[in-house]
């Protein structure tokens, strides 16, 4: 998914989605993440499972900062 371009600093590669380091992969977010439907932890008895709300995400550091984890029994 990336191509290598001669304009790019030293380390670095340019991709279709910008400059990245070259050690980074580009990947569709589908194939590095499971879907799964919608889900209420007040409704669904036994459910583990993190939550990660935009807001968690930080835009300087391009990182997960937060999130929540449910346990519903």
């Amino acid at each position: 998914m990336s191509s290598q371009n001669n304009d790019a600093p030293e380390g670095f590669k340019m991709t279709e989605l910008g400059l990245l380091p070259e050690e980074w992969t580009v990947v569709a977010l589908g194939d590095i993440t499971m879907r799964t439907k919608q889900r209420d932890p007040r409704r669904e008895p036994e459910c583990r499972f993190k939550y990660v709300d935009v807001s968690g995400i930080s835009r300087e550091q391009l990182k997960i900062i937060e999130f929540s984890e449910y346990l519903t029994l």
